[in-house]
């Protein structure tokens, strides 16, 4: 196994490198999800490519 930090406290490094892909991944997914409008972009299609 390739260790994220060798020396005390390796096994915390290894279990907190995933998890936040975990989180990050998720705050992608919220992102996604929240429509246009309240991104500050506007909803209206106007003649283009959704």
């Amino acid at each position: 196994m390739h260790h994220v930090r060798h020396g005390p406290g390796r096994l915390l490094y290894d279990l907190r490198f995933p998890a936040l892909g975990v989180v990050l991944i998720a705050f992608g997914f919220v992102l996604a999800r929240i429509p246009s409008a309240r991104r500050g972009t506007q909803a209206e299609n106007k003649g283009g490519r959704p």
